[in-house]
């Protein structure tokens, strides 16, 4: 019948369009890197360079991940051009694309060509010790234990830039360049201390964060961010001024312990150790989270314990989990739910899916293949499931009557599902002949509310039920196309 071929576009228009939108908030897809090259899954950093291979640092070594395998470096006694050191504190390429890795034996520059390393040594032959190294200008500046060295990279000339009069070991685990010129160097144990790199002259930096700092940032807005350990996360301008602060107690922050932070896209993102990945609009001051969903292994965190993050040129967010290697992450702008067991949240009672509803924004109606009904939430991504449903195959759902649905179990029948409390009652088609014939006769029936007032159910015939007057009506059929 015509009627019945025009419906059938409609029908997969809904199932087409009523998944929830990414207007909830991202999802995005985890790949887990597996380190089967020896190296310890537990990352102190990570970088990139140009062409395409991701760096990670550990305790024992140095990895190089192109895309498909692990590659792993360490030191070998007795070659000079191997790793100095097998300890790994920081990676950096710089603006003339040569690779320095930060070690605790030395400071070395990666030869591409010969997949050698160069160590960095000043006159005396002896080598670098730096824990932290940034650009600032033609200067590649290295942060050691009171000193700051710096490398011209037009000349190769290294010197000591500055030396840090502090009375206690000032061990400069983050340097960055603010607004102003001036050098911050963030110690884990002392501080922050500030560098004027016009005058050289050094001061404690105006920041009242005290002395355990687990990291420091400097985003594209010239924002000062500071976490002290177990103190949440501290937002300063460049002068000092305090612009915000956010805690466990005061914000959304899930975890008071930050131990990275990076920028994307105008966000600042916080790892946590045990809280996840946090993410801040700074402007709204609101923040969302990504974290560890038990048995999700493709749409949640491997771990909640974030060590540390890198976004690469491509925008992409590279994860160092405690204990869980290298993590690569990408935005997805579909998400795919699997079956999960009865009665939890985080997935459909059956892995297929043959109706859908949706009642609201906030509620769709997912009929299964013998899961029976689902209510899906987009806001939340969970899933109700209902027992006095549990092995049924819901072939159609629509609306019915407020707090109702009338919904087909194939080779059962129509039922009304009260949505309140979950329960479903037999709902009789013309008589008690006509019922059975629908119910039990193999036919699948679909439903479609297609008037405020109307809805047909299209089996061996077309029923139209009068919701009003609670009466059956046939549509008249074409001879020549029967249904």
């Amino acid at each position: 019948m015509e009627m019945a071929r025009q419906l059938l576009p409609l029908l997969a228009f809904l199932i087409l369009h009523l998944m929830p939108s990414n207007a909830y908030g991202k999802h995005y897809l985890y790949k887990q890197i597996l380190l089967n090259t020896g190296l310890p899954t537990t990352l102190n950093c990570i970088s990139s360079d140009t062409k395409g291979f991701v760096w990670t640092g550990t305790k024992f070594g140095l990895g190089r991940f192109d895309g498909h395998e692990q590659k792993r470096y360490l030191h070998q006694p007795g070659d000079s051009t191997s790793l100095p050191g097998n300890y790994i504190y920081q990676i950096l390429e710089d603006s003339a694309h040569h690779l320095w890795i930060l070690t605790d034996m030395g400071v070395a520059r990666y030869n591409y060509r010969n997949n050698q390393f160069i160590s960095l040594k000043n006159r005396d032959g002896k080598p670098c010790i730096a824990y932290s190294i940034c650009q600032w200008n033609h200067l590649l500046l290295l942060g050691g234990i009171n000193k700051v060295y710096s490398f011209d990279l037009r000349t190769g000339a290294f010197t000591t830039f500055q030396e840090l009069q502090h009375p206690n070991r000032f061990e400069i685990i983050r340097m960055a360049v603010s607004k102003g010129e001036r050098l911050l160097c963030c110690s884990r144990w002392e501080g922050i201390y500030a560098i004027d790199l016009q005058t050289g002259r050094m001061n404690e930096a105006p920041f009242k964060c005290g002395k355990e700092i687990s990291d420091m940032f400097i985003d594209s807005q010239q924002r000062i961010w500071i976490a002290p350990y177990n103190q949440g996360v501290r937002c300063f301008a460049t002068d000092g001024r305090r612009m915000a602060e956010y805690t466990t107690r005061n914000s959304g922050l899930s975890n008071d312990i930050v131990l990275c932070i990076t920028e994307k896209e105008g966000q600042i993102w916080f790892g946590t150790d045990g809280g996840g990945i946090n993410i801040l609009n700074p402007d709204s001051g609101s923040f969302a989270h990504l974290k560890h969903v038990p048995g999700d292994k493709l749409y949640s965190l491997p771990t909640n314990s974030i060590n540390c993050l890198y976004r690469d040129q491509y925008q992409n967010i590279w994860i160092g989990g405690v204990y869980n290697g290298l993590i690569n992450m990408r935005e997805v702008h579909m998400k795919t739910y699997t079956d999960v067991p009865f009665g939890s949240s985080w997935g459909p009672s059956h892995n297929i899916i043959i109706s859908l509803y949706q009642e609201s924004p906030e509620c769709i109606w997912v009929g299964t293949d013998g899961g029976g009904i689902n209510r899906f939430n987009p806001a939340t991504e969970t899933f109700t499931h209902y027992p006095y449903t549990r092995e049924d195959k819901i072939t159609s759902i629509c609306e019915f009557t407020p707090g109702k649905l009338l919904m087909s179990a194939f080779a059962e029948g129509l039922f009304v599902f009260d949505t309140r409390t979950g329960r479903k009652t037999p709902f009789r088609v013309i008589d008690e002949a006509t019922t059975q014939t629908i119910s039990q006769h193999g036919y699948s029936v679909y439903l479609h509310r297609n008037t405020p007032n109307t809805i047909l159910l299209l089996s061996n015939h077309v029923y139209i039920y009068n919701v009003s007057s609670r009466t059956f009506s046939i549509a008249i059929e074409e001879k020549e196309n029967p249904v």
